[in-house]
């Protein structure tokens, strides 16, 4: 059964609600591709993907040093390190 407090919060979000206003929560697209084949669309998408700039972060000189450090250790030790996966694997468990 439902308590009076439960109905007194519902009524107060209903309350509350109608005087927002009302947010699609569709986005209506600025352009109608339906028109295009779904070869046209995917040409259309990586058109624009190719027109972005190149963003590849600049990186500061230690953090260069720190990626050739780690680099030359690898090198140095090939089979030093634990695969990504376990150690994650382990994180996880822990968090349980």
């Amino acid at each position: 059964m439902i308590g009076h407090a439960h109905v007194v919060a519902y009524a107060d979000r209903l309350a509350i609600a109608s005087c927002l206003p009302e947010v699609s929560t569709v986005a209506t697209p600025i352009f109608d591709f339906s028109h295009l084949s779904p070869d046209e669309r995917i040409q259309l998408a990586e058109d624009l993907w190719n027109s972005l700039p190149d963003r590849r972060p600049t990186l500061t000189d230690s953090q260069c040093g720190e990626l050739t450090r780690r680099a030359a250790l690898r090198a140095a030790e090939p089979t030093r390190g634990r695969p990504w996966r376990t150690v994650l694997d382990e994180v996880e468990q822990r968090a349980q």
